[in-house]
């Protein structure tokens, strides 16, 4: 039997409470934890913690979207789904359908649909892979992409020596230093061609003019 036969009754009024309140709320709570989730990873692995490691990601939703391949697919695709911009994530589903020659893949929200030649495409944030086998003409599947995000949103760091809330640079005065400046670096912003991925050494030329030294910086000298 078929969803759609369907239409009354107490069955069909769960049915349509799934379809049309349940489906949406999940998603809309998923895609929230979605976008919490990479938002704060990106900050969090901006920083240091007390150790001076750079931070590693904070929150985890789960192995990420999940695909539901249709029952009488005649082909043997297996197709992937993975969140590649947190920013551009819809509260939805999607189907995908391969009419033989092309992927059609559709918004369920909104039916609205893109035509693709070929498989990896990112729609929506959510990059899609033919991950094994071949698909047969009208096989389809339907991506969850952050429908289980808020169910399996967890905490990944109990340590709170490893909350990265510093700023990952460090200042260090020489010993053999004359002068009375201190360093608090507060913000940074390298001037062109500095890595500060590694050390380097900041030395004042004159007053407020300077030089860097230090792998990957090319040496600048006179800045300002």
């Amino acid at each position: 039997m078929r969803e759609s036969d369907l239409s009354g009754g107490a069955l069909g009024g769960l049915l349509a409470f799934r379809n049309g309140v349940l489906d949406g709320a999940e998603n809309a709570l998923g895609r929230g934890a979605a976008v919490l989730a990479a938002s704060f990873n990106a900050q969090h692995m901006a920083g240091a913690d007390r150790n001076g490691a750079l931070g590693t990601a904070f929150f985890s939703t789960g192995a990420g979207p999940q695909v539901l391949a249709n029952g009488g697919n005649g082909g043997n695709a297996q197709l992937a789904a993975s969140l590649s911009n947190a920013n551009a994530l819809q509260a939805s589903d999607y189907r995908v359908l391969y009419d033989g020659a092309n992927y059609t893949v559709t918004r369920l929200t909104d039916n609205s649909a893109q035509v693709f030649a070929s498989l990896p495409q990112t729609v929506d944030g959510v990059s899609l892979t033919l991950a094994a086998g071949t698909p047969a003409a009208g096989d389809s599947f339907v991506v969850q992409a952050v429908r289980g995000a808020a169910r399996n949103l967890t905490t990944l760091i109990s340590d709170t020596a490893a909350v990265a809330a510093a700023l990952p640079v460090r200042g260090t005065a020489v010993a053999a230093n004359t002068g009375t400046a201190t360093l608090a670096v507060r913000s940074v912003t390298p001037p062109p061609g500095v890595n500060l991925s590694q050390p380097v050494t900041i030395t004042f030329t004159a007053p407020g003019v300077f030089s860097v030294s230090g792998t990957g910086t090319g040496n600048p000298a006179g800045l300002t």
